[in-house]
Order: structure tokens, then sequence, then C-alpha cells
């Protein structure tokens, strides 16, 4: 077998010498053969760290926040319909409640007890201890009341009153009335006073059939009163009218309610009638 050069591997060996790179062959197999190591051995890594001598200081590197995000599958919520539904019913409960709270602590406020002066529409009456509210601007809400002047109510409703009192002072004549009328002079005003009431019932849609009318003193003056049923579709109320005249002034006071209600309170109707008294203004 031909004999190669350890270094080269050219088989041109000629007196221990390699022709090609002119390298002594014996030599290059001890040399070789000495320097080799196993194939198993691995020169321990003197530049790698240790990490018992970590540099505490030196910043660790994260990955960015993007790319550690796991995605999770959200599930749809049960019950979100009828959990909404309960959250609508609860606030329709409180707003509810509020406006009961509301419409209570209003209708405290406008009760009205003891001496009442009007000093726009120059008059006064006394009302009883409890049971009556005064209506503020706007609560009316009947067209056929909407212009009075002044109105009171007894209950606790203003929209749907036990009774209502509505209250009406206008100029009637540039001289004075006189606070006491003769017969002739009664019979006309009162016939107009009637005719009067009808065409303001009917104007207002109501249907009104006088019962009773007769001559009556308010406030020390000569008037009148009018007792009437009134129709409106199939609601009927009783109503009672008091007509009073002071100077240049008409005064039309008017209770409405229930047939029941009426009958009822017709003792304390007739006490604030027998308290109404004519201010006059000096302006």
């Amino acid at each position: 077998m031909a004999t190669r050069c350890p270094k080269c591997g050219s088989d041109q060996v000629l007196n221990d010498e390699c022709l090609k790179c002119g390298v002594l062959v014996s030599k290059a197999h001890s040399t070789t053969s000495t320097s080799m190591k196993p194939i198993s051995y691995v020169a321990a890594d003197t530049t790698a760290p240790n990490p018992e001598q970590r540099d505490i200081s030196a910043p660790i590197w994260r990955p960015p926040a993007q790319e550690r995000v796991v995605s999770i599958p959200v599930q749809p919520k049960k019950g979100w319909i009828e959990k909404n539904l309960l959250n609508l019913v609860i606030l329709i409960v409180l707003i509810g409640g509020g406006y009961q709270v509301y419409t209570f602590i209003k209708n405290r406020a406008s009760a009205y007890s003891g001496f009442y002066r009007n000093n726009i529409y120059y008059f006064g009456l006394t009302l009883p201890k409890k049971g009556w509210s005064h209506y503020q601007g706007g609560d009316i809400k009947k067209k056929e009341f909407k212009d009075a002047h002044d109105a009171f109510y007894r209950g606790s409703d203003p929209d749907d009153p036990e009774v209502a009192m509505l209250i009406w002072s206008e100029p009637v004549m540039k001289k004075k009335v006189p606070r006491i009328f003769d017969e002739e002079t009664s019979e006309k005003m009162l016939k107009s006073i009637e005719g009067e009431i009808l065409r303001r019932m009917e104007k207002a849609g109501l249907r009104c059939e006088i019962t009773e009318a007769s001559k009556k003193s308010i406030a020390g003056n000569d008037g009148f009163v009018v007792h009437a049923n009134d129709f409106l579709e199939d609601l009927f109320m009783r109503t009672i009218i008091y007509c009073g005249f002071n100077q240049t002034r008409a005064y039309t006071i008017q209770f409405m309610g229930n047939d029941e209600k009426m009958n009822n309170l017709q003792e304390e109707i007739e006490t604030i009638i027998n308290t109404f008294q004519f201010e006059f203004s000096f302006i």
C-alpha cells in the first residue's frame, strides 16, 4: 500500500519525503498523533457568563408587549336581554316613584289654611285648617277652567280633586254697582247671570242644567247663587256658582265636584263663602 502524505494527502512520497509539499512523512505523523484530542472532548467555554455572577444592573430584555398578548376567545354573555329588561323595569319603577314623591311634596307645599288675600284681583277669604290646597300657575289642566284668576282644590290630587274652587274677578261697568239691588234689578241681573253661565259652560264643552238660582248676600253686598248640574259625555258634576259685586268689579266663585262630595261638603263650602271679602286697591 502506497504511503500518503499526512499533510496534503499526496501519494508521491520518496525516501520519507513528500515530493508535493516537502514534509517529512514520519515527522508529520508523530505531530498529528500527539496534538489530536478524543472526539468526545469539548473544551470548557471560558467566555460564557456565570449565572451566579450576573450583573444585576444590566437591563433584562423582554419581547414587545404585543407579542406577549394571548388571544382569549370571548364567550357570548348569557341572560343579556333579561338583565337589560330588569334594569328597564327598575328604571321605570324609580321614575314612577320619583314622580309620586314629587307630587306628594308639591301637594304638601301647596296646602293652604287660614286667611288668604289676593292683591291682584282684590279679594280675600279664609280656608279650613286642613284639606284645601292652592293651585299654582299652570296646574289647572282642564280647558274650561284655565282662564280662572285664582283657584283652590280639596283632596290630594290637583288633576282629580274632590272639589275645585275657581275664582274670577272682572270689571263690569264704569259706574259703581249699588250694594243693595231692588227687586226689578235683582231679577234682571239674575236672568243675565244665568244666561252667561249657560254660554260659558257650552263654550267649555259642558251641557249645563240650572236647578236653582236666588239672591244671596256676599261680603255684605247683594249677590246671587246658582246651583247647576254639568254633563260631559258620561261625566256628571254638580256646581255652585256665587256672584258678588263691589264697586266696579264682579266676582264669580265656582265650586265643582261629584254629587257625593258636593253634598258632604255643602256646609264647608258655605262657611268659606261667608268669609269671602272684597279688598281695595289704593293705587
